[in-house]
This record gives structure tokens, C-alpha cells and sequence, in this order.
């Protein structure tokens, strides 16, 4: 969580909201992302990190509960384990799990990860309200709001 923190304070300096993703494998960080949103609504980091290590069976940390369209990259990447600091209760997408029940008999392979929430949460909830003290007119302010 640690190197997920670190990607957060670097989007933080660039005025974003600080969400910060890294990807594991092996026990080592093979991709980072914070979040840039300049580089489109898309660009959100956990999917950045993903693709960039696109790899399976890893575990994705991020200091942001994932929204459901990260929760299903993460799950179409085959992700072992999530490992989040925040929620995010307007779009969180862990919750989902509750809900998830593929058709009996189905063959699809894909599979909720294993979640483990609330890791350092105080520490990234620390980083939103900087930013909000910092950036109180961004675009994403009243969002931001929710999340502390």
C-alpha cells in the first residue's frame, strides 16, 4: 500500500484527486499509476496499472475502493486479490461480490478476487482532505467530499 500512497501524494502535486494504484506479481511492484484524469475519463489508475502490467494472478492495490468498471478489469485480468485504503461509497464496486453469481453450470472463467479493504485507510482519507484544502474549486471537489 505504501508504494499506492506514494503514486496518490504524485497526483496530489499535479492538483488531482489523490488516488494512487500499483499492480503486485512475485511479491514486486510491475506497474504504478495515480490518477490522470486530463488523460481522459478512462484513464482511471487501477485500469492504467493494469493493462501496463498486464499480467494474471496479481493483486492490485489501490488507496480507492475500485469502481465497477476497475472491479471488472480487475476480474477479466484474472486479479487474485484487491487490496484497497478507502471507500468509495458513491461507486464502489466491491460490493458487487454480494450479487455475483454466474449461471449454474457456467464455464466462464472468471472469478471475484479476494478483497481486503481498509488497509491504511486513514492515511489516504489524510490525502483527500489535503486535496481538498489545496483544490476546494476542482472539478472533482464535491465528489471528493464523499469519499472523507
Amino acid at each position: 500500500m505504501g508504494a499506492a500512497l506514494e503514486q496518490a501524494a504524485l497526483g496530489l502535486e499535479a492538483g488531482e484527486v489523490p488516488i494512487g494504484s500499483v499492480v503486485v506479481a512475485g511479491g514486486e511492484v510491475v506497474a504504478r499509476s495515480h490518477w490522470r484524469p486530463r488523460d481522459g475519463l478512462l484513464a482511471h489508475p487501477e485500469l492504467v496499472a493494469l493493462q501496463e502490467a498486464n499480467r494474471r494472478d496479481v493483486t492490485l492495490v489501490t488507496t480507492l475502493e475500485p469502481c465497477l468498471l476497475c472491479m471488472a478489469a480487475a476480474m477479466f485480468q484474472f486479479a487474485e486479490r484487491i487490496v484497497y485504503a478507502l471507500e468509495s461509497p458513491t461507486d464502489g464496486g466491491t460490493r458487487i461480490r454480494d450479487l455475483w453469481d454466474p449461471a449454474a453450470g457456467s464455464v466462464a472463467p472468471y472469478r471475484f478476487p479476494a478483497v481486503e479493504p481498509a488497509v491504511r485507510r486513514d492515511e489516504s482519507a489524510q490525502l483527500v482532505r489535503d486535496f481538498l484544502e489545496r483544490f476546494p474549486g476542482s472539478t472533482f471537489a464535491s465528489w471528493a467530499q464523499t469519499l472523507v
